[in-house]
């Protein structure tokens, strides 16, 4: 505010004063509008407000007193400064104007001198007023808008104030007053982590971050509490609704640990708890029963069927398991020891106390459960599906997980070329399928060394315009003899031996020696993302690495986007999340590859530095027909822009995907719908 342009209002019935003021007033630089009694300050207070009044308290008809009592009444008029002029100066006299609503006084006779000094004091004070009351009114208007209740604690639990919230904690009805302690709203097997972390809060004086869960209405609700150290031993308290999140994590948890179709427990699931099975076992000496169930020919069901019978039939198998696995699992589990590993194939694991005769037996109980048909009543058809059933042991046929898999796989094997339908024991020489898988790897070796290897380049579409913005790097091999091995395949056995080092780099190499070549032939350089293996993510070394391949090939980096699993990132958090601050730093780009299928933690998830989020293919092609699906998408997409992430989706092929993508606010796109894999050549022509 000019303090010098404000409006004044002068009230007096003496002519003189009124004729002095107006003119001290006036060259002073103010506006002045002077009038001779109570009753028309009044009506000049309505017409127009002023910045401030000076107001006679001895006046005919209507006096000073009443008339500032009647300003005050008026729309505006509690924060107009009123100050009174008076010959009375005795205490009385300024106790009853103050009471009748006067915000300061000047006696009488007049200091001239002094007055405009006054006037400016009046105002300013006024000023900071003014201002004062429109922040604590934002500020009350920001409370009372969070969804957050907050208090201020003693180191008791006693609640010294309430600052936002309904005087309870989020979501419960709205109280009188603040409570007289927290304590009592809390789970009662919350308090006592509660009250001890209170007290380290007011001893330590550092902020700590605590969750509870409680049935809210019969339904979960997940709070956290975060306390916050505060004067005179006080601890402000934040309570916050964060049940959303909690659920889009265990939605996200789910679907990464178990199998979309049947509910069980997947790969990645039975992979973390088998391995500490098999610890705790080899720690108290005893043995661990692998028993690995492949359906016999179940290809063929879907084959002939289709793919909704052959769903069917495998919701049947699993609850046949299911019930075969809790009659022998007595002892309370959060699952059962059970595990769909890939789409015909199960896996149980159970402690060998009782000796191979009677874990054969549970092999044959497990086998009889696939004898009674299945009845399938999408086509009105019983359907008869048997298993072979492969036994190996813990610390006899194998100590690490993936040579217990591995041998008890190969039994499976044998079983089926037995003749199906049976249960077999590993035994050594049952190594054939082994010996492959090795011969495999001599070929994968020999593919790299001597040029068996290629790059296809999957172009990759942003969603709402359809325009090519970039592609993935796809590695294929067409075998001399075998033909053309699914990456799966082989990418599983490089990652196995470790190979995967070597391949990650031919890859990078190949990726930047193209795009040098695409732009010496004058094509424009559009991103290329590259998959990097933990194996090759986890080394030091590789900032150097793609460094080095990208300066020899004058690309600039930012044309390399680089896709690490969640599994790799999580495997060292420290470590990946150093790697990856260095990668950005560098100027490369960074994705998360198939989000949801591993850890999918939103705690590591907000701590790296990633630009990018790819939603795996398995989700994208449930959608939109699964209602699970379409839920994961609009989280993971919801998720990554919360974050300033972008979004990719893989594996679409259907206009309606791209339909529902489109809606959910997904940045871009690749799949057969637009594009396979292609050729360097092909995708060049496209730049």
């Amino acid at each position: 505010m000019n303090l010098l342009a404000g409006h004044v209002l002068l009230a007096d019935d003496d002519s003189s004063t009124r004729l002095l003021s107006h003119s001290v007033l006036e060259s002073a630089g103010f506006s002045v509008l002077a009038v001779r009694n109570g009753a028309e300050a009044v009506r000049c207070v309505l017409e127009r407000m002023p910045d401030i009044l000076l107001l006679d308290l001895e006046m005919p008809e209507v006096d000073g007193y009443e008339a500032c009592r009647q300003i005050r009444q008026l729309p505006g008029g509690a924060a107009l400064p009123i100050v009174v002029v008076t010959s009375m100066d005795d205490p009385a006299s300024i106790e009853r104007a103050f009471s009748a609503g006067a915000t300061d006084f000047i006696t009488k006779p007049i200091n001239w001198a002094l007055l405009v000094h006054r006037v400016q004091y009046v105002l300013r004070g006024a000023a900071v007023l003014g201002a004062l009351q429109e922040s604590e009114e934002k500020n009350s208007a920001l409370l009372r808008a969070m969804p957050d209740s907050i208090f201020l604690l003693s180191e008791l639990g006693s609640v010294d104030g309430c600052f936002a919230g309904d005087g309870g904690l989020p979501g419960d009805a709205p109280r009188q007053d603040c409570p007289v302690n927290l304590l009592p709203l809390l789970p009662p097997e919350f308090v006592g982590e509660f009250t001890t972390q209170l007290g380290q809060v007011v001893t330590t004086g550092s902020s700590v971050i605590l969750e509870f869960q409680r049935l809210h209405f019969a339904v979960a609700q997940y709070l956290e509490l975060r306390l916050l150290p505060h004067q005179n031993r006080q601890v402000l308290t934040i309570v916050r609704d964060v049940s959303e999140r909690k659920f889009a994590e265990q939605r996200i948890r789910r679907l990464a640990y178990f199998d979309n179709l049947t509910d069980l427990p997947n790969r990645e699931w039975m992979e973390e708890q088998l391995t500490t099975a098999l610890l705790a076992a080899e720690s108290a000496g005893s043995q661990l029963a692998l028993l690995f169930i492949d359906m016999d020919q179940f290809r063929r069901v879907n084959d002939t069927l289709g793919q909704r019978a052959g769903d069917a039939v495998l919701l049947e198998v699993a609850d046949r398991l299911r019930r075969v696995m809790s009659s022998l699992h007595t002892e309370p589990a959060e699952e059962l020891p059970l595990a769909r590993l890939g789409a015909d194939e199960f896996l149980v694991w159970l402690p060998a106390t009782a000796g191979m005769p009677a874990i054969a037996a549970i092999g044959e109980s497990l086998r009889e459960a696939f004898e009674p048909p299945f009845a399938c009543s999408l086509i009105d058809l019983d359907v008869r599906v048997t298993a072979s059933i492969g036994i190996a042991l813990s610390g006899v046929h194998g100590s690490d997980l993936a040579t217990l898999v591995r041998n008890v796989d190969a039994a499976a094997q044998h079983a089926k070329g037995a003749g199906r339908n049976r249960v077999v024991v590993y035994r050594a020489e049952m190594n054939s399928r082994v010996r492959g898988r090795l011969e495999l790897e001599a070929d994968l070796r020999h593919a790299l060394v001597y040029g068996g290897l290629e790059v296809h380049y999957q172009p990759k579409y942003r969603v709402a315009d359809l325009a090519l913005v970039g592609a993935e790097a796809l590695l294929r091999w067409k075998h001399p003899k075998l033909g053309a091995i699914s990456p799966v395949e082989f990418i599983g056995i490089a990652e196995e031996t470790g190979f995967i080092v070597e391949i990650d780099r031919w890859v990078v190499n190949k990726v930047c020696e193209d795009l040098s070549a695409w732009r010496a032939l004058g094509k424009r350089l559009l991103p290329v993302a590259v998959n990097l293996s933990a194996h090759e993510f986890l080394n030091r070394t590789v900032v150097q690495m793609l460094t080095t391949a990208t300066e020899l090939a004058a690309i600039p980096h930012g044309m390399i986007e680089l896709e690490i699993t969640e599994n790799a990132l999580v495997r060292d958090v420290d470590l990946a999340r150093t790697l990856l601050t260095q990668l950005r730093d560098a100027g490369f780009t960074l994705a998360i590859d198939d989000f949801g299928t591993g850890y999918s933690s939103l705690q590591y998830l907000r701590s790296f530095p990633v630009h990018t989020l790819k939603i795996d293919r398995s989700f994208v092609a449930g959608a939109p027909d699964e209602r699970d699906a379409c839920a994961l998408i609009r989280a993971v997409i919801q998720i990554a822009h919360s974050l300033d992430m972008s979004v990719v989706a893989e594996g679409v092929e259907t206009y309606r995907q791209l339909d529902l993508l489109k809606a959910e606010g997904c940045d871009y796109l690749q799949g057969y719908l637009m594009d396979p894999a292609l050729p360097p050549a092909a995708y060049a022509a496209m730049l």
